[in-house]
């Protein structure tokens, strides 16, 4: 389970590098290169089906693993009333659940490619917020505050990344 985790981290890790070539002012030829490059080499095409089999793998791996405990314990735990052990803000996921669908909806049928990127932003601070709540309810704020100014510095490079690559595309026309 951690090696499957461990390849797709380093799956992302490797595209935000080669994401990053937009980010050099050649006017998007270091960025085809790289996709080029990416596209038509028999060995990432490879690497490439074998992500998603790891991505399976690992689908599989985790439901497996619930199989096993829960056949280890098949009397389930003693469930007291939701607002007894719960704070309002875990019970109303359904409510982030909507601002995010309602993101991703953005994401696929903004009229204009900057509501896109907004959508992605909006969705990344999301996360970040979640992140530090996280923090505060396992009581570990130090380490979710380090993880999520991490993901809050990817998500502002992205961001910045996508927006001076499609002002570049635009003042090209």
């Amino acid at each position: 389970m951690s090696l499957t985790g461990l390849f797709l981290i380093l799956f992302l890790v490797i595209h935000l590098i080669g994401n990053l070539q937009l980010l050099y002012d050649d006017r998007g030829e270091a960025f085809n290169v790289y996709s080029h490059f990416m596209a038509g080499n028999p060995l990432i095409q490879l690497v490439s089906k074998g992500n998603f089999f790891f991505i399976l793998l690992h689908a599989f791996v985790s439901y497996t693993l619930y199989l096993k405990n829960k056949k280890a314990r098949p009397i389930g735990y003693k469930v007291s009333a939701g607002s007894a052990n719960s704070s309002w803000s875990s019970r109303s996921m359904s409510l982030l659940g909507t601002l995010i669908f309602i993101c991703f909806y953005r994401i696929v049928f903004g009229p204009t490619v900057y509501d896109r990127i907004i959508s992605v932003g909006f969705i990344g601070t999301m996360t970040v917020v979640l992140l530090v709540l996280m923090g505060f309810i396992f009581k570990r704020i130090d380490m979710f505050v380090d993880i999520s100014l991490m993901y809050a510095l990817l998500n502002f490079v992205g961001t910045l990344v996508f927006a001076k690559y499609f002002a570049k595309k635009k003042g090209a026309k």
